[in-house]
């Protein structure tokens, strides 16, 4: 995880280039795709969403998008508590 990358370099990385390049300056750089694995709390994805009504549900901002009539629809994201279908 990122958290655990950020620690390697701050507790192993950072201190072992002080002790060999006392003098020098370093840029650590990271194309690591899991490096990009942090998210706002209130981030839309699809691992912490429900299949379903019910359930624990976490708390999701509505979004909006453009219909096919070129109209600004607004779109939930959580199931309301009385959805009609729990079979979904």
């Amino acid at each position: 995880t990122i958290k655990h990358l950020l620690e390697q370099i701050r507790d192993k990385a950072i201190p072992i280039f002080k002790m060999k390049f006392p003098n020098a300056i370093t840029v650590f750089a990271f194309d690591n795709s899991t490096s990009y694995a942090r998210y706002a709390k209130n981030a839309l994805l699809a691992e912490r969403m429900n299949l379903g009504p019910g359930k624990k549900q976490l708390v999701m901002q509505p979004t909006t998008f453009i219909n096919a009539n070129r109209v600004q629809r607004i779109q939930k994201l959580v199931f309301k508590e009385n959805y009609p279908n729990p079979a979904m």
